[in-house]
């Protein structure tokens, strides 16, 4: 017995994009190495995700950029307590937070 696909499920349209050897080398890797069954599959999961996100085209990655940036200085800013502290200077963390 077959079940047969609801009509969201159908598809009858094609989305096409034209890449590089090596652009579609990465992203069919990518595709794989998330667990996704085809690159296709891949594709259409990340235009969901930004369909239901509402983030605009770039949004995600300037955010992604910002919050690496803080982490980097947060990360900086640790490695001078640990350094003033490994040569015996006093570290007064409460002035630090």
């Amino acid at each position: 017995m077959s079940i047969a696909p609801s009509p969201s499920r159908i598809r009858s349209f094609r989305l096409s994009v034209r890449a590089s050897p090596t652009e579609l080398e990465r992203w069919n890797n990518a595709a794989q190495a998330l667990g996704h069954a085809t690159t296709a599959d891949w594709v259409r999961t990340l235009l969901q995700d930004a369909v239901l996100s509402h983030h605009r085209v770039g949004k995600v990655s300037h955010e992604l950029r910002q919050l690496r940036d803080e982490l980097g200085r947060i990360g900086n800013n640790l490695n001078q307590l640990v350094h003033a502290a490994h040569l015996g200077g006093a570290v007064a963390c409460s002035d630090t937070l």
